[in-house]
């Protein structure tokens, strides 16, 4: 008759285990709290400025209608106005979170500094901490032979930056994550000033383009009623040019403006302290259990 070993759990065996443990009871948990508590501690603390956006054509309309009131119209003449009606917050969107639009906001505001050498936050003389390795803040220049290149503020820019968009109610909320609470909401706050500016001259400069093909097009067209067409159409854009200069938020209207954030990103180090001792504490359970199996003969 064989016998083979039966895996078999005991609470006495448990008990006993736990006694035989309790050492590593008080340090596994206390030494995985402080541990977690520590990384905490080192990481920078992080604060976050956001602004929810409502895109302006959705509440004024103006220039959507008008675009499509056109559209018919600005087919004979060679104008494609469906192009114009491309969701401009889309499109905003892409915009803001490319190369060419970011390399201009560094540039233009001097970010650098604030992406490559910021290394922590003093809330006693609420201003920005810089390595002093890396970059001089009181001659504002940086360390080495050289500055750093607009490409190499891309990647932290991007890092920093986040964009949600609610396809269903198509709000938009922008928010910036960074050591200086003061700069994050700044940097928000440009964010939305340049989008804006950047389409506002973009779709400009297309209507300009199409107003001086229209008005070229109007004096060498003979037919009375194509020319009385063209000239409506020719006023139309004259009115679409006036309204894109006259609207400030072009494409995001400002529903909740950034504020200077008060408090950081993230669990505090008490709970972070909390969650190592908890992982503790499932670490020697675990162990305990397995303690609690033993091995004992029986017969086939």
């Amino acid at each position: 008759m064989s016998q083979k070993p039966l895996i078999i759990f005991s609470s006495e065996q448990f008990v006993q285990s736990a006694k035989a443990l309790r050492l590593w009871w008080l340090v596994v948990p206390l030494f995985l709290g402080l541990t977690f508590w520590g990384i905490k501690a080192v990481l920078p603390t992080e604060y976050e400025a956001s602004a929810v956006l409502a895109p302006s054509e959705e509440r004024t309309g103006g220039l959507a209608e008008l675009a499509g009131g056109l559209s018919g119209l600005a087919g004979l003449a060679g104008i494609d106005i469906g192009a114009l009606r491309l969701n401009n917050t889309q499109l905003a969107i892409q915009i803001l979170q490319s190369r060419t639009f970011s390399y201009l906001i560094i540039e233009k505001y001097g970010l650098m500094p604030y992406l490559l050498a910021v290394e922590g936050w003093n809330d006693e003389k609420q201003q920005p901490i810089f390595d002093n390795d890396i970059y001089d803040a009181s001659n504002q220049s940086w360390k080495g032979n050289k500055p750093p290149e607009l490409w190499e503020g891309y990647a932290p820019l991007r890092e920093i930056v986040s964009i949600e968009n609610d396809r269903t109610t198509r709000v938009v909320k922008l928010a910036v994550t960074h050591v200086d609470p003061v700069f994050a909401k700044r940097l928000v706050e440009i964010l939305v000033e340049e989008i804006n500016d950047y389409m506002r001259a973009s779709d400009k400069k297309k209507i300009t383009k199409q107003i001086d093909y229209l008005t070229s097009t109007v004096s060498e067209i003979q037919q009375a009623e194509v020319q009385q067409s063209l000239l409506y159409l020719l006023q139309e854009q004259y009115k679409r040019a006036m309204l894109i200069e006259a609207n400030k938020d072009y494409v995001y209207e400002v529903i909740d403006p950034a504020v200077v954030p008060q408090k950081p990103v993230g669990f505090s180090g008490l709970v972070w302290l909390i969650v190592g001792l908890i992982v503790g504490v499932f670490l020697m359970l675990t162990l305990n259990i397995l303690h609690a199996y033993r091995y004992a003969n029986t017969d086939d």
